[in-house]
């Protein structure tokens, strides 16, 4: 039996593009936002509140949607086992990189801008440890999110 050529389905790519840039310019102005940020203005502008109010509305649904969209579509090339590698290669391995890097440090200089923390960045992996979120199962922390849907979408 011949296995049929995968055709590329370019307005899921489209999708997934808009919604970065709606996570990425949501995440830029939060900046200038009414609630509590890791750095933010003094000045906090009205329209920018509701954007916010607006993309926290619909910024984890599209999200959502993308994702159902590809697992549809990444489960019919070639079964459970070899999603499961994917999935783990692709998301697992680069959010355990984040977690160690980018968002241990990331958390260490806020908790010390905000005097939670007064230690020296070498008890960074102590001050830093990501705790599980009560009643979600969820890890906190920046690249916790990832992690959490990483965990999902191999279920």
């Amino acid at each position: 039996m011949e296995k049929k050529a995968a055709t590329r389905v370019y307005y899921l790519d489209w999708l997934r593009v808009l919604g970065i840039l709606v996570v990425f310019v949501y995440h830029s102005s939060r900046f200038f936002n009414v609630e509590d940020w890791f750095v933010k203005n003094p000045i906090w502008y009205p329209w920018v509140e509701v954007w916010n109010r607006f993309a926290t509305a619909w910024m984890m649904p599209l999200m959502f949607a993308i994702s159902g969209a590809s697992l549809f579509y990444a489960l019919g090339k070639g079964g459970a086992g070899r999603f499961v590698k994917d999935k783990v290669l692709r998301l697992l391995v680069p959010v355990l990189v984040c977690d160690l890097t980018h968002a241990s440090v990331q958390m260490y200089l806020d908790r010390l801008t905000h005097g939670q923390f007064t230690a020296p960045i070498s008890s960074i992996c102590r001050a830093t440890f990501p705790t599980i979120l009560p009643g979600t199962g969820c890890i906190s922390g920046t690249c916790g999110c990832s992690l959490c849907s990483a965990s999902f979408s191999i279920h």
